[in-house]
């Protein structure tokens, strides 16, 4: 699924993994920014991962770090307005993406899928505690 994310988004010079960060960067209430920790946490990879992405995105001008206006010693990570501009460009392929992928599962197929995904996820959870 990686490889073919990753070709699927190639005109942006995106890998699947930095669409994924930028999705979780551009998730509801996470604009003015979110912890390394809380990011790993939510994507279900390690800090050292995550951290490895954030720089390539930096470097790219994608995401950026700013001070934590509760603890100035933190940084929390936020998209850039270049940022933001990419993510919209995500958004309608990555739905495409999904649409094709997933065609031709029928709607219990969908529900059944998500639900092994999700205890998937659950699962991989323990493991990063």
């Amino acid at each position: 699924m990686h490889t073919a994310g990753t070709k699927w988004t190639s005109e942006l010079s995106l890998t699947s993994q930095q669409w994924s960060v930028i999705g979780a960067l551009a998730r509801t209430g996470y604009k003015d920014g979110v912890s390394v920790n809380e990011l790993s946490e939510f994507l279900l990879v390690s800090r050292q991962n995550v951290n490895g992405l954030l720089l390539r995105l930096e470097q790219h001008g994608i995401s950026r770090r700013v001070p934590d206006p509760r603890d100035g010693r933190a940084k929390l990570v936020q998209l850039t307005p270049e940022g933001w501009a990419i993510w919209k460009q995500l958004i309608a392929r990555i739905s495409q993406f999904y649409d094709i992928a997933l065609v031709n599962f029928t709607t219990e197929e969908l529900v059944q899928f998500q639900y092994f995904i999700d205890k998937l996820q659950r699962n991989l959870g323990t493991i990063l505690k």
